[in-house]
């Protein structure tokens, strides 16, 4: 009996044990994984923009790169809040991420950069964007970061662009005038970082070409052209449609940033109105170092 009643002692502690193991296993295995557990936590998010140059020269390309990262070890479902601190902030026409840039001439802080006017960084018209799921909230993955970014070449104005040889396409590209430019990135949940790039070299604005009866001698060509370097400039050539027009020196000038009103014609090519002529400047300054600028006019 004794032995017996051992041996029922044994199995009731061995199935104590089992019962044991299998409860733990059991809680291991209904524990949830982080992608499971959600949370919303807006300040978990750490926003941030670079600029791969803070000083260009005319025509050069600024990429500027946006990234917001969850800090969460959880998936962080963030309802959209509209909380943009400055106006039309976006990654593109495309874009479906909660951030974006937004470009502006001259040198914002935060304390001033809701009541600036940015400039038009994206191409006018209509674009086939693929479909996009309607919702009302994004999700962040556990400690992840999502960066975009875009390449600044120019501003952007209505209208159309007419090609040197044929062709017309939407919308007229100016290169950045010289000068300071502020960069705003921010996201949905009112998250913000201001940067700063430079712009040197010369830059066109407002060019025009009247074919015939100018009031001057015809063709006339006239525009602002913009000066930005780190010395004066030492002369100006121009090229119309590749034809080398002559170089203008410029002597007694020790301005390094102003601005010019041109003013000159050219014989060849022959200027028909209606066709379209490409410019094309280059300065070269009392350094040695050069710049160069292009843009197309529609003689009139």
């Amino acid at each position: 009996m004794e032995a017996s009643g051992r041996r029922t002692k044994r199995r009731l502690v061995v199935l104590i044990i089992l019962a044991g193991v299998v409860v733990a296993v059991v809680g291991l295995l209904v524990v949830p994984s982080p992608y499971q557990l959600s949370i919303a936590a807006p300040g978990a998010l750490t926003l941030s923009g670079s600029l791969n140059s803070t000083l260009v020269m005319q025509n050069q390309t600024v990429r500027v790169t946006v990234t917001d990262r969850n800090g969460l070890p959880l998936v962080n479902e963030l309802p959209f809040s509209g909380d943009w601190r400055a106006k039309n902030l976006s990654m593109g026409p495309c874009s479906s991420v909660p951030f974006g840039i937004a470009v502006y001439f001259g040198r914002y802080t935060m304390g001033n950069i809701s009541s600036a006017t940015s400039v038009e960084i994206y191409a006018p018209g209509g674009y086939f964007c693929p479909l996009m799921r309607v919702t009302n909230s994004f999700r962040f993955e556990p400690f992840q970061s999502m960066a975009e970014y875009v390449d600044l070449r120019g501003y952007w104005t209505q209208g159309l662009t007419t090609h040197p040889g044929g062709g017309v396409s939407e919308g007229v590209l100016h290169p950045f005038l010289p000068g300071i430019y502020t960069v705003t990135a921010g996201d949905e949940w009112g998250h913000i970082q201001i940067a700063y790039f430079e712009v040197r070299g010369i830059g066109l604005q407002d060019f025009s070409l009247c074919s015939s009866n100018c009031g001057y001698p015809s063709p006339y060509l006239s525009g602002l052209i913009y000066f930005d370097a780190a010395a004066p400039v030492k002369s100006l050539q121009l090229f119309v449609n590749g034809t080398d027009q002559g170089v203008d020196v410029w002597s007694g000038n020790y301005l390094t940033r102003f601005a010019e009103w041109y003013k000159g014609g050219f014989q060849n090519p022959a200027v028909v109105k209606g066709d379209a002529y490409a410019l094309r400047f280059v300065a070269i300054f009392q350094d040695n170092s050069t710049a160069t600028v292009a843009t197309t006019v529609v003689a009139g």
